[in-house]
């Protein structure tokens, strides 16, 4: 009976070890500019300005729609302090996705920051000091940093992120906010090249709010410059009607897409193309007015 017992035993600890080699061997990550997850002047509908917390009509909204998409991983834009990041992990656990490791990107904007949510380990990549580039006579900080961190999905298969938010088009005193777009994607790119020449085999995702459309200098930058082996390729997602777009602009009425996901040549032949989509769930209007890019990785190239 005792032989039974471990053999039993062996069998539930093979099953569980080969349960956590098939979910390793896909990775789902989710990049996702979460609208003001944070405290900020609100105007209620009394007209009344306060600060208050992201509605919580949205956050509802959110984790529905990030729990239909199942992620392993989320790089979050514009959430709030280390609170609001453990809130939405709090939230997310209740809905069933679990997700136990967290970073928060310390950067000069003090309000919006750049964040991870995964279930593997998160080993940052800290810059500092935080880069800066020339405008006019001064120079200025890239305002929400470059968020650079590698997840260990098994022994044999890492994964470097990096994740950004580029200048908005809201226009700034004194400076043009396409220039500080433009210099802020050129600090990117040289962070990428030199991640890249340093580590030639790195399986790299780039993802975040880039404030800008496909053909506009910022987004070539990217996407364009550097040695050829270290090109980065778009990876152009659609969702369940064929469009693309991933932000709305309700007071021009204008549909953008100004979210991207880049993957360098080593990680581009394990991401499954047709697993991979611009998620259109019935929430994503009321959770923000960006739509989530799903990224499905393979551990066996395709």
């Amino acid at each position: 009976m005792i032989q039974l017992g471990r053999i039993v035993s062996l069998v539930s600890l093979l099953w569980l070890t080969l349960a956590t080699m098939a979910t390793a061997s896909e990775v789902r990550f989710l990049a996702y500019n979460v609208k003001n997850y944070l405290t900020m002047e609100r105007t209620a509908e009394n007209g009344t300005v306060t600060a208050q917390p992201k509605p919580e009509s949205e956050i509802t909204a959110l984790v529905e729609v990030i729990a239909s998409s199942k992620p392993d991983i989320i790089g979050l834009c514009e959430i709030g302090t280390e609170n609001d990041l453990a809130d939405l992990q709090s939230r997310l656990k209740a809905a069933g996705i679990e997700l136990p490791h967290r970073l928060l990107l310390d950067a000069p904007d003090p309000h919006r920051h750049l964040a991870l949510l995964s279930s593997f380990p998160i080993v940052p990549h800290l810059l500092d000091p935080v880069p800066t580039f020339p405008i006019g006579a001064t120079r200025m900080p890239i305002n929400r940093g470059i968020l650079d961190a590698t997840v260990t999905i098994r022994p044999d298969f890492e994964l470097r992120l990096m994740g950004v938010h580029l200048k908005s088009k809201r226009e700034v005193p004194q400076f043009d906010q396409e220039e500080i777009r433009n210099q802020e994607a050129f600090v990117v790119r040289n962070h990428v090249i030199r991640s890249l020449n340093a580590a030639p085999k790195t399986r790299l995702i780039l993802f975040g709010d880039f404030n800008d459309t496909k053909q506009s200098t910022a987004v070539h930058m990217i996407r364009d410059a550097g040695n050829p082996e270290h090109l980065l390729s778009d990876v152009r997602l659609q969702d369940s009607r064929g469009h693309v777009w991933t932000h709305f602009w309700a007071h021009n009425e204008l549909y953008s897409r100004l979210d991207y996901v880049f993957v360098s040549r080593q990680l581009r032949p394990f991401v499954v193309m047709d697993q991979s989509r611009v998620i259109d769930h019935p929430a994503t209007a009321e959770a923000s007015d960006h739509r989530p890019l799903l990224i499905v990785i393979k551990s066996e190239a395709r």
